[in-house]
């Protein structure tokens, strides 16, 4: 019996080094073009970026200016105010925000294509303590992020995580990455 299975991996071995490795790594290649090519950020992707400061407006149409405050964990959260998956998203926000509101970490809502109105309309629903009306400039830096979506910036101000809220389970995943990274 074990002559068998010595001959089986034998071809086994010499199919896979007869092989051309290149096959391989064409087919990874075009997984990870095809991959990056669906991503709304490209630029990120397998790259140490540091977090931009966003500029932008509050409800008077002042100019904001929001930075990462070093030694503190940034979640920044695009969103709009008439995005039906944004409002669902925005209640467990808010609810990890409580629940880590005694950790260095800093929620900062980012609003896409509205205007101040419907933002106050949608703060009298959905309190949120930090917020920004998206310029220009925030939509070229973070290359207009589809919504609802989530970028971590970590205390050294590097962006460390950039996710897409559908599922219950991004966050999850989010309430982890807080947790682990704030809990020295």
């Amino acid at each position: 019996m074990s002559r068998v299975w010595v001959k089986w991996g034998l071809v086994l071995n010499l199919c896979v080094c007869l092989c051309p490795s290149f096959v391989f790594a064409r087919t990874l290649e075009e997984i990870h073009k095809e991959s990056n090519e669906n991503r709304a950020t490209k630029n990120y992707v397998h790259k140490w970026l540091y977090f931009p400061a966003l500029i932008g407006m509050d409800l008077s149409g002042a100019r904001k200016v929001i930075k990462a405050r070093p030694g503190t964990l940034e979640i920044y959260v695009s969103l709009a105010s008439w995005c039906v998956p944004c409002q669902d998203m925005v209640k467990e926000m808010m609810r990890l925000e409580e629940k880590y509101k005694d950790r260095d970490c800093r929620f900062t809502y980012v609003f896409y294509h509205d205007v101040p109105a419907d933002v106050k309309g949608f703060l009298r629903r959905y309190p949120v303590r930090r917020y920004i009306l998206a310029s220009d400039q925030v939509r070229q830096v973070l290359h207009n992020p589809n919504l609802p979506g989530v970028y971590v910036a970590d205390r050294w101000g590097w962006i460390m995580a950039r996710r897409m809220f559908r599922q219950k389970s991004d966050v999850e995943f989010l309430d982890r990455l807080i947790y682990q990274t704030t809990i020295y």
